[in-house]
This record gives C-alpha cells, sequence and structure tokens, in this order.
C-alpha cells in the first residue's frame, strides 16, 4: 500500500509501511509523505508503536536527514511533541 493512498484513505494505514518510509526512505519526498501519515496516526498508537516512532524520527533528526526549516523539520517537531494519553494519566 502506498504512503499517498494511506493518506486518502486511513482503512490502508499500517504502521509497519510507514515506519519504513521514515527510517529508509529512498528520497526527501518519500519520508514527507510516511511523516504526515505518521502525524495522522498518531492518536491510534499503542505505546510502544509511539516510543518506536519517536526514536526513528530522532534518529532522523540527529543523522541530519531531517534539518531545521524543512517541512520535514516541522512534521517531525509534530510527532516529538505528542504524548499518548496513557502518559497523561
Amino acid at each position: 500500500t502506498s504512503l499517498g493512498a494511506m493518506q486518502g484513505d486511513p482503512g490502508l494505514r499500517d504502521f509497519d509501511v510507514v515506519m519504513s518510509g521514515i527510517e529508509t526512505a529512498r528520497s526527501a519526498m518519500e519520508q514527507y509523505h510516511a511523516l504526515r501519515v505518521a502525524r495522522e496516526m498518531l492518536r491510534g498508537l499503542d505505546g510502544p508503536e509511539l516510543a518506536r516512532l519517536h526514536e526513528a524520527v530522532k534518529h532522523q533528526r540527529d543523522s541530519g536527514w531531517i534539518s531545521p526549516g524543512m517541512d520535514r523539520w516541522e512534521l517531525s517537531e509534530d510527532i516529538l511533541g505528542f504524548r499518548s494519553v496513557q502518559e497523561d494519566l
């Protein structure tokens, strides 16, 4: 399932495909779309999935693949700023 299709149809969303698009993107555009889908999925992720997503995004930022001033940086800020409902309890 493509990331574009996942953006248009929430029923097609696949966490592992999105993670692959973030961790091993073949282009900045692919990673951008994966980050967009990940942001849309945030409220439905469980604790381990959210932790895995945060770790992957942090790694991409630390490696310089996601840098300040990019659209992907803004998406990464949204993702890293999200805390699960369980964390708030």
